[in-house]
């Protein structure tokens, strides 16, 4: 349970961190396209301006909006940074604003081919390869993995394992809300089997103060 909890608040710290890495269009780049520019440039024909589309990449290409490898090229890159109000995207009674280092990220993946993905939901589901990581001995799967390759590249040490009847308390309020009772925290510090959690977990999801809604 901690571990889960870890990876939600690492996640969350890390959010901007694709700025530095490699992009990806689904990730980085629509959130900005789909907030600022397919309005007027994305799937409804009737608000569409210029037969342009952007988020069709064969279209985008075609109307030399975006131009893979040369983002100095690229009409949108210039429509971004221009200052003739006339030529200005987002136009400005849309009241719509791309920072400068949104403006970089789509200059970065442009230079990068300018590689376009299918929705998350349609592209098919896939293994990551695991990050490498200095200490490998930590981890206990997958998960952890990731939290681990994470801390180490923003030199975090993980906190240390926490203690029996702490794991204990918080399993307990996590799937039942209640604390565990003396004798139960006991019993889980005596149960020297390999097994001794699971069955803690097992124990509370057959708890009837278990909520399954």
């Amino acid at each position: 349970m901690t571990l889960v909890a870890g990876a939600l608040c690492v996640s969350a710290h890390g959010a901007g961190i694709a700025a530095a890495g490699e992009l990806r269009y689904d990730r980085d780049i629509r959130p900005i396209l789909s907030d600022n520019c397919f309005r007027c440039h994305g799937t409804d024909a009737k608000s569409r301006k210029a037969k342009l589309r952007l988020d069709v990449r064969e279209v985008a290409v075609e109307k030399e909006a975006i131009v893979p490898g040369k983002p100095d090229e690229s009409e949108m890159i210039y429509r971004l940074t221009t200052t003739n109000a006339d030529d200005q995207m987002p136009p400005l009674a849309m009241h719509k604003t791309v920072t400068p280092a949104q403006i970089d990220v789509l200059r970065r993946w442009i230079a990068a081919g300018a590689k376009y993905e299918p929705h998350w939901s349609y592209a098919p589901l896939k293994r990551p390869a695991l990050p490498p990581v200095a200490d490998p001995k930590w981890t206990q799967g997958a998960i952890d993995t990731f939290i681990l390759a994470r801390l180490e590249d923003s030199k975090i040490a993980p906190s240390p394992a926490a203690d029996r009847r702490t794991l204990l308390r918080r399993l307990s309020l996590d799937l039942t809300g209640l604390p565990p009772t003396p004798e139960e925290v006991e019993s889980f510090v005596k149960d020297n089997s390999p097994d001794a959690y699971a069955k803690q977990v097992e124990r509370l999801l057959a708890s009837p103060h278990w909520c399954r809604s």
